[in-house]
C-alpha cells in the first residue's frame, strides 16, 4: 500500500501529516484504536465502508470520515476494487521506519 506523505515533518516527530492511499482490497488496516490522535480521510476515488465502533459507514467519491482518538475503527474494500484517500492525522511509526528506508516522493497537484 503506498503512502505518499504530503505534509508532514521533516525530522520525523510525532506532528500532524497529510497523506495519501492508493490500496485495494486485502491491504485494509485491522482495527485498531489511536489513543492519542484524530484522523480524517477524505474519498478521492473508489468505495469502501468504514468500521468505527460497531457501526458501519459506506463512503465513495467525495466521502468524509472523521475518527476521534479512543475510537476504535478500520476499513474493508470490496474485493477487486481500488481506492484513493487522502488523510490527516499523527504519521506513525510504521510510516516514519519506512520513510527512512526509502525517499518520500514529495509532488503538488
Amino acid at each position: 500500500m503506498p503512502h505518499l506523505i504530503k505534509l508532514g515533518e521533516v525530522n520525523g516527530g510525532r506532528g500532524a501529516a497529510i497523506f495519501e492511499l492508493d490500496t485495494c482490497a486485502g491491504e485494509e488496516p485491522p482495527l485498531h484504536t489511536h489513543n492519542a490522535e484524530d484522523e480524517v480521510f477524505y474519498v478521492i476515488s473508489g468505495e469502501l465502508t468504514f468500521h468505527c465502533d460497531g457501526q458501519d459507514f459506506p463512503l465513495k467519491h467525495g466521502g468524509f470520515m472523521f475518527l476521534p482518538k479512543g475510537l476504535k475503527h478500520g476499513y474493508t474494500i470490496k474485493a477487486g476494487e481500488r481506492v484513493q484517500l487522502r488523510a490527516a492525522g499523527a504519521a506513525t511509526r510504521r510510516m516514519l521506519k519506512r520513510r527512512e528506508r526509502r525517499p518520500i516522493e514529495f509532488r503538488s497537484r
